[in-house]
């Protein structure tokens, strides 16, 4: 059903590279619960390939998620590397960087350092997060009676970096996540764009089309003296 389905939406000249096709979006089940787990190819995505678009809701709609591969110059790993050389950071350093609840010398109440809570016992977890955001710098501050202004003001917050003396560390370090926050930024958006069409929506706002970014937040979570780098990505409007 599913090399039918395919297709009828690609038609005869797309027969040469169908198996290959199939291999990225729909792979082979094998019995597992999330072997259909849509993959999606990252250019294809930015790029509005309309093809995508019912593999893409299908797999939202059965599972929720869906994988994005072949993602130019990007490494989990080297991300990986930089939060446990981050948390491996002694408290005072990390300290500095740490949000408004921690740290009533920093103004962010979201972006930068949030120390863990130990709870275990209730949550099974215990996770540090640092938060990263699309600005580097806030506008000045201004009043409104307006809610969602306040919000969104809220929300613009600058990101802070390490400043550990380590000049390769500290610049690697916010190169890299900028860079990871852009390419989440551009699925966040290539998503929504993807939704509308295959759910027929075309007079979806152009503004959520275009400022809609994803609030990449970076975790922590040691497990018996291992630690490994999480990013949550949520499509709310904060930009």
């Amino acid at each position: 059903m599913k090399l039918i389905a395919l297709v009828l939406l690609l038609a005869a000249p797309a027969a040469a590279f169908l198996p290959d096709l199939l291999e990225k979006l729909w792979p082979e089940q094998q019995g597992g619960v999330f072997d259909g787990v849509a993959r999606i190819p990252y250019l294809d995505l930015l790029n509005d390939n309309s093809y995508i678009d019912p593999f893409l809701l299908q797999s939202m709609k059965v599972f929720g998620y869906f994988y994005v591969v072949d993602v130019p110059e990007y490494s989990a790993a080297v991300e990986q590397d930089y939060m446990k050389n981050f948390y491996d950071l002694d408290e005072d350093v990390k300290d500095e960087l740490a949000i408004r609840r921690h740290n009533p010398a920093n103004k962010n109440a979201y972006r930068g350092y949030c120390p863990g809570l130990d709870d275990v016992e209730n949550t099974l977890q215990y996770k540090n997060l640092y938060n990263i955001g699309p600005h580097e710098t806030r506008a000045a501050s201004f009043e409104s009676d307006d809610i969602l202004q306040k919000l969104r003001y809220d929300c613009q917050e600058p990101n802070v970096w390490p400043e550990t003396g380590n000049c390769t560390f500290d610049k690697g370090f916010k190169e890299t996540f900028q860079a990871g926050f852009e390419i989440r930024r551009n699925i966040g958006r290539a998503f929504i764009r993807s939704i509308a069409r295959a759910m027929e929506y075309p007079n979806l706002p152009a503004s959520l089309l275009r400022t809609s970014s994803p609030l990449w937040v970076s975790g922590n979570t040691p497990s018996e003296g291992r630690s490994t780098a999480t990013c949550t990505l949520t499509l709310t409007e904060l930009s």
